[in-house]
């Protein structure tokens, strides 16, 4: 599956995993969602670039702000709308956010004191991510609320850290890759 924010700022799934082998043969198959947080939210690619930045590395910036690092899917959107949930990670900060496809006209941003998420995921009917620092929090999608499960653990400080969550034989176990 392909996720891209357009220009726009609607997100669209191309080709998503969960639609049958026979309806992928079709090329435009594909879910649309809503608009995700567009710029004029942030600041505007026309905007004088902030001290320290020269314009073109400001300009990506900019236009990385609504990219979709990773979407979350529970339930199939096309033959389950009413009980679908999408989460994503997006922008420059790589925030969250939720849709409830069918019943959400917009996104709902999942606000806490902890930005920038490496890894989400759905296990035992309940969602988890863990932020760059490494503190694993629980959210609910539908109210936006988040509740601290797991302070980061001590880490090295000259090695660059990429943390993921996986489910293991009923566990939910936190991976790491350090980077030298």
């Amino acid at each position: 599956m392909v996720s891209g924010c357009n220009k726009d700022y609607t997100v669209t799934l191309h080709k998503p995993s969960f639609i049958s082998k026979k309806d992928l043969s079709d090329a435009t198959t594909s879910v649309d969602l809503p608009c995700l947080f567009p710029l004029e939210d942030a600041f505007e690619i026309d905007d004088d670039p902030p001290e320290g930045y020269e314009l073109e590395e400001f300009r990506d910036i900019v236009e990385g702000y609504s990219h979709v690092m990773k979407a979350l899917i529970i339930n199939d959107p096309v033959t389950n709308p009413k009980d679908c949930t999408i989460v994503v990670t997006y922008g420059v900060n790589y925030e969250l956010a939720c849709n409830r496809y069918g019943k959400d006209t917009t996104w709902r941003k999942i606000a806490c004191q902890y930005r920038g998420f490496h890894d989400m995921v759905h296990y035992k009917n309940q969602f988890y991510a863990i932020d760059f620092i490494g503190n694993l929090i629980s959210f609910d999608p539908c109210n936006g609320t988040t509740i601290l499960v797991a302070p980061a653990i001590e880490e090295v400080s000259y090695l660059t850290i990429w943390r993921y969550l996986v489910e293991s034989y009923g566990e939910l176990l936190l991976v790491e890759r350090y980077i030298s």
